[in-house]
C-alpha cells in the first residue's frame, strides 16, 4: 500500500499563523476576493494531497474570482525555490 501524504489547515481563532503551505494558499484567495469587493466575507481552508489542491469554504461576495488561477499563481511562486517540486 502506497503512504499518501497531505497537509490540512483550519485558520486559528486565536493565533493566525501563515507560514504554512495551506494557509498561505487560503489567505492569497481571501486576499484576491477582498481586493475585488472589500464588504466581502470570506472563511477558506485549503487542503493539499500530492498534485491536487482542495478549497473549500463559506463566500458572501458580490463579485467572484476564478480560484483554481489564483491557487496555480501562488503554488509556483512557492514552489519556485523548491527543485523538488515541479510547477504546475
Amino acid at each position: 500500500m502506497n503512504k499518501v501524504t497531505f497537509f490540512s489547515t483550519s485558520k486559528p481563532v486565536i493565533d493566525k499563523k501563515t507560514d504554512t503551505y495551506p494557509n498561505i494558499i487560503s489567505s492569497s484567495i481571501e486576499s484576491e476576493l477582498r481586493g475585488v469587493d472589500s464588504d466581502a466575507e470570506v472563511s477558506c481552508v485549503t487542503q493539499i494531497q500530492n498534485s491536487m489542491a482542495f478549497i473549500a469554504g463559506e463566500v458572501t461576495a458580490d463579485s467572484s474570482i476564478d480560484a483554481s488561477v489564483i491557487v496555480r499563481k501562488t503554488i509556483n511562486r512557492l514552489f519556485q525555490k523548491d527543485s523538488l517540486y515541479p510547477s504546475i
